[in-house]
């Protein structure tokens, strides 16, 4: 669940509440990948760069961060085996595919 500057993760058989991040943008802009072995949440923190950052949601760590954009991000996607992430930003010219050990594809 998104709500303004903060993502919350539930155990979806349960409902129970598992962990909160913090973000600095109330218009987070966040994808979660519904695959078992590779289940990252990718989200936008920043409301002036296009910076993004890849969560474990298994492991509930941050894996990385990547700077995606010079300018804030619009749109992001994962793929359904977790393993590729689709972004653009407000003035996009070219669209960025990131494979998960972080090298563009």
């Amino acid at each position: 669940m998104c709500v303004k500057n903060a993502i919350h993760i539930y155990d979806m058989k349960t409902l129970k509440f598992i962990h909160s991040l913090n973000t600095n943008n109330p218009l987070v802009r966040f994808a979660l990948s519904p695959a078992i072995d590779n289940c990252f949440l990718v989200y936008s923190d920043s409301i002036e760069s296009g910076k993004i950052t890849v969560y474990d949601v298994q492991n509930l760590i941050i894996k990385q961060t990547i700077d995606a954009h010079k300018t804030v991000v619009f749109r992001l996607s994962v793929n359904s085996k977790g393993n590729l992430l689709a972004t653009c930003s407000c003035k996009v010219r070219i669209l960025g595919t990131v494979g998960n050990n972080g090298e563009s594809v």
